[in-house]
Order: structure tokens, then C-alpha cells, then sequence
């Protein structure tokens, strides 16, 4: 027997029910899988609170971070004078450093202003106070790092002692 293929059929076939069964059997185990994670969030939720924390009055916040408790504001208040913690570190006590001192220790002598700034700033931050002076030799520009003046040789002589007793090479220039 011949059979149309384009009149609709009137009944529904087995497999057509199956596949309906299946998305509703799967519709309904995902509701449930979800129903069982959002109470299970729900509990998690209540022994471990993530957002209930309470929010800080703006009075409790200003008590927290009040550095300045007599009322002063931070750009009235002066920074505490630095001191060296390492005694080796902090330049010798020496009666030196009038602008009239005869005698310079010399640390390095560089062609580009670039080095003598950055070995100017490592014995900055070592303690020492150093300068970087302009120079020309033989028509070429060179820049000198020294450290002084001293008013006398002996004083020049001990600041070069503590200088090589921290791996530095000087020269005294008068």
C-alpha cells in the first residue's frame, strides 16, 4: 500500500512521545538539581556571611584612621629628622666642610653626567654628601664625583680610611 507523505499523521508515533518524556524528565531534574544548589547557597550563605558584614559608620572610619589625634593636618605636620641606623654607614665626625677647605676626595671620574649621577646618588643613600663637578681634561668634558672639603690632610686621610673600609677608592686632590 501506497502511503502520502504530505497528509499529516494522526496519531503520534513512539519515538515522538519518548523524546517529550525525555525533555520533560530533564526540565524537571534541572529545576530540582537548582532548587537543591540555591538552598544549599542559602545555608552556606548563613554560616558564612560574605555581604552581611555591617558597614562602618563615617565617624567609626575617621576613628580608625586618625593619625593626627591633636588636630593638626598632615601638611602642618614636619617629617621626623633622618637618622642613620648603621653607625659604619653614616660619614665620619670629622671637623671638616667649610667652603674653604683645602683638600677634596675624588671618587670617580666619568665622561657621561648619567654615571656620575648614579654613583652621586648610591653614596647619597649611603650617607655620603657628594657632588658632581664639571670638568674639562685635554679639551674633553669629564665629570668628577667628590666628596669634601677638608680643612686638613689628616681629616682628608681618615674620611679616605672609613671610605675604603666600605669598598670605596678615593684620591686626594688639593
Amino acid at each position: 500500500m501506497s502511503r502520502d507523505y504530505a497528509k499529516k499523521m494522526p496519531h503520534a508515533t513512539r519515538r515522538t512521545k519518548q523524546r517529550r518524556q525525555r525533555r520533560w524528565i530533564v526540565l524537571l531534574l534541572s529545576l530540582a538539581l537548582l532548587a537543591i544548589l540555591s538552598l544549599g547557597f542559602k545555608q552556606c550563605h548563613s554560616r558564612f556571611p560574605l555581604f552581611s558584614a555591617p558597614v562602618p559608620s563615617q565617624a567609626e572610619v575617621n576613628a580608625q584612621f586618625d593619625f593626627y589625634p591633636d588636630g593638626q593636618s598632615a601638611q602642618s605636620k614636619s617629617p621626623p629628622p633622618l637618622v642613620a641606623t648603621h653607625p659604619s654607614a653614616a660619614p665620619p665626625p670629622i671637623e671638616k666642610k667649610t667652603a674653604v677647605g683645602r683638600y677634596i676626595l675624588q671618587l670617580g671620574t666619568f665622561q657621561s653626567e648619567n654615571e656620575a649621577s648614579e654613583m652621586r646618588v648610591s653614596l647619597l643613600l649611603a650617607g655620603w654628601d657628594v657632588n658632581v663637578v664639571r670638568g674639562t681634561v685635554a679639551g674633553h668634558v669629564q665629570y668628577h664625583v667628590q666628596q669634601g672639603p677638608y680643612n686638613t690632610l689628616e681629616s682628608a686621610k681618615a674620611a679616605q680610611k672609613i671610605l675604603e673600609s666600605q669598598g670605596l677608592m678615593s684620591v686626594i686632590k688639593e
